[in-house]
């Protein structure tokens, strides 16, 4: 159980991190209330590289909507009314069968497996 509880925490460490890079905020990690809401998405059946997905595409969707810009935090990515649909959204920026990003936009968003590849 122990173990579980450790993979756990560095799941969302990674997730909360990347959220940080990108967002250029300061979440911290030992927020109960985004641990929160990152270990139900992962019950739910989600994974880190969902997560992250979610993250980039979120982040190159609004990084330059200043108005937006603020939405990019665990509270608005991961809730459960807004998962679901974020998820769907970057299956299909992500997925070349569904649709590609124009070469700009691939340019700026980093590989997602080359990101989180050292914990494998």
């Amino acid at each position: 159980m122990e173990q579980n509880t450790e993979k756990l925490s560095d799941i969302v460490n990674i997730i909360i991190k990347r959220l940080n890079e990108r967002a250029n905020r300061k979440f911290v990690i030992t927020g109960k209330g985004h641990s929160e809401l990152i270990e139900r998405a992962l019950a739910a059946g989600h994974t880190c590289e969902d997560l992250i997905k979610i993250i980039e595409f979120k982040f190159n969707q609004w990084a330059n909507a200043p108005s937006m810009r603020y939405y990019l935090k665990p509270s608005t990515l991961f809730a459960k009314h807004n998962l679901r649909r974020y998820k769907e959204e970057s299956e299909k920026y992500f997925n070349p069968l569904l649709g590609t990003p124009n070469q700009e936009e691939k340019n700026k968003t980093m590989s997602i497996k080359s990101y989180y590849s050292w914990i494998t």
